[in-house]
């Protein structure tokens, strides 16, 4: 990489690192939304303006000791990233916060770190790079346990929207817009992916590596996180709050469930609150009289459904019978959808594929053909 493209490329980074900051200032002061989970997207985004700021820094350090050190301080932050936003996912799905052992057991790497690097902030000039030579492969060792690391809590966080949409299923009829943090995480695996295919070319082949393309590839891609994050922060800042539901604890005495059953289903069909497309457990429940937690064991050991496949299948065949009057046939099927209760094309679309075994399309043709 030429020099003139790498004062361009630095100028960059320090743009989306400052970027960052103001981004982390604007959500700090969203009034909607879970303001506690903010405080950790904040931290998160934070961290993210430290590491460009750092990375800025590195590119301009002219050899001053003061500079190289700030470097490695604020190499830390690479331990923070997954711990960080898995304490803010776990803090916007579930309410729930991390004890203090929880949060030093998450800390041990960022300790190990900060133990590592100790050494070197000691040093003067002669000293830093003696000693940087001497343990340059514990840098290295730690950079790649910096790369799993991450790997790892991004997996988890995986698995924390798979556990938020499986309970979610038990209380909500629709889907809320945790598409956003699984696109969060596929930024942070490709950020990864580039950074640990930087690292093997630079050990297999440390001559012939060209200006460490594929590591400033992982800046470009870090910094346009800073975009995504702050074009839904501000578009659509919904997308900060998740709707939690919670089932409480009910009367252990469970009676038969069959007149539960036959109530839920006729409230359904006669008074069709299935129609608003916010319906959840909760509101049901005091429709149908019933405690929560007995109308879910109803609706999964009797009729045999969680309560958004419960709900989605009553707007499903809403939805059918819409379709099959004349005076709807100037709607189009997205229309027609809302009009049943849904409240997205995609919960449409997979519901509808679930209830008929077909998509909306598939069953028109063969209506027609008929």
């Amino acid at each position: 990489m030429t020099g003139i493209n790498l004062t361009v490329f630095t100028n960059l980074v320090l743009i989306f690192g400052i970027q960052g900051l103001l981004l982390a200032f604007a959500i700090s002061r969203l009034k909607k939304g879970d303001i506690n989970s903010n405080r950790f997207l904040v931290g998160f985004i934070l961290l993210i303006s430290v590491t460009l700021l750092g990375r800025y820094f590195y590119n301009n350090t002219f050899n001053e000791l003061w500079r190289l050190k700030i470097v490695f301080i604020g190499d830390l932050v690479l331990f923070l990233y997954g711990p960080m936003f898995y304490f803010y996912l776990n803090r916007l799905f579930f309410a729930k916060n991390q004890s203090f052992r929880t949060t030093s057991l998450h800390l041990i790497p960022v300790v190990l770190f900060v133990i590592s690097v100790l050494p070197l902030m000691f040093e003067d000039y002669r000293g830093f790079a003696r000693t940087y030579r001497r343990f340059e492969y514990v840098y290295l060792i730690t950079e790649a346990a910096a790369i799993a690391i991450n790997f790892v809590y991004l997996l988890m966080c995986f698995r924390l929207i798979r556990r938020y949409k499986r309970l979610s299923a038990e209380n909500l009829s629709y889907i809320t817009g945790t598409g956003f943090y699984k696109n969060i995480i596929l930024i942070g695996m490709s950020v990864l992916t580039a950074w640990l295919v930087s690292f093997v070319l630079t050990q297999v082949y440390p001559n012939s590596y060209d200006s460490l393309l594929v590591y400033h590839i992982v800046w470009v891609i870090l910094s346009g996180s800073i975009l995504v994050v702050g074009y839904y922060a501000m578009n659509q800042p919904q997308l900060f709050y998740i709707k939690r539901e919670e089932n409480g604890k009910g009367n252990k005495n469970y009676e038969d469930c069959n007149k539960y059953a036959i109530k839920v289903t006729e409230i359904m069909s006669d008074e069709k609150p299935f129609l608003d497309p916010a319906l959840t457990l909760a509101k049901l429940s005091e429709l149908c009289e019933i405690h929560p937690h007995l109308l879910s064991r109803t609706l999964n050991e009797c009729i045999k459904q969680n309560f958004f496949e419960f709900v989605n299948s009553y707007r499903v065949d809403e939805f059918i019978s819409l379709s099959k009057e004349k005076e709807n046939e100037k709607y189009t099927f997205l229309e027609l959808a809302y009009k049943s209760g849904f409240n997205s094309k995609s919960t449409f679309n997979s519901a509808f594929k679930k209830v008929t075994g077909k998509t909306p399309k598939e069953m028109m043709k063969s209506k027609n053909a008929a």
